[in-house]
């Protein structure tokens, strides 16, 4: 009965321990992700690119409009097949705004998605190298109340300590590491 009792005793002490052992980090990725430098670049960028998107969509739409009130000052006057050249002419027209508009979308996402992509490639490596630089075993990431409620004796908000490593490693440093 000792030596069970020793060894419960002596298991407990053990894994107690081996849970001291283990420090567990938390922040919000959204937060950390918006608090990096080149996040207003990635977003001035796709910014930009929708922007001139949008400009060319415009220089179509009016196009189309111009041509359409013309088609229409002189429908009367044309012939019957003339009349349905040009409305052929303007479905096509039409159609390929609307081609357009649609690849826009998907490229504006693409782009977007990209941006963020590389934005997430970064801050994971910089989680991991403050993971190891202070020593944590896990991370955990706040966002979408994943984790409503986190005890401050069993974990660390990392947010402080990864926002300083945000802006002091440099992409160099991150490949070098």
């Amino acid at each position: 009965m000792k030596k069970l009792l020793f060894l419960s005793i002596l298991l407990a002490t053990l894994s107690i321990q081996a849970m001291a052992q283990v420090k567990i980090g938390y922040f919000s990725y959204d937060a950390a992700i918006k608090s990096m430098p080149e996040y207003q670049a990635s977003l001035d960028s796709v910014q930009a690119i929708r922007k001139e998107y949008e400009g060319e969509a415009q220089r179509a739409e009016e196009e189309f409009n111009t041509k359409y009130e013309e088609f229409l000052d002189s429908y009367d006057r044309l012939a019957t097949s003339i009349r349905r050249k040009r409305q052929a002419e303007m479905q096509q027209l039409l159609e390929s705004n609307v081609k357009f508009r649609e690849e826009t979308r998907r490229r504006i996402s693409r782009t977007e998605e990209e941006a963020m992509d590389a934005l997430r490639m970064k801050l994971n490596e910089r989680v991991r190298l403050v993971a190891q630089k202070h020593g944590f075993s896990l991370i955990l990431n706040t966002d979408n109340n994943a984790c409503p409620f986190i005890d401050p004796m069993l974990g660390e908000d990392i947010t402080a300590l990864l926002n300083e490593d945000i802006t002091t490693l440099s992409g160099e440093e991150i490949k070098q590491k």
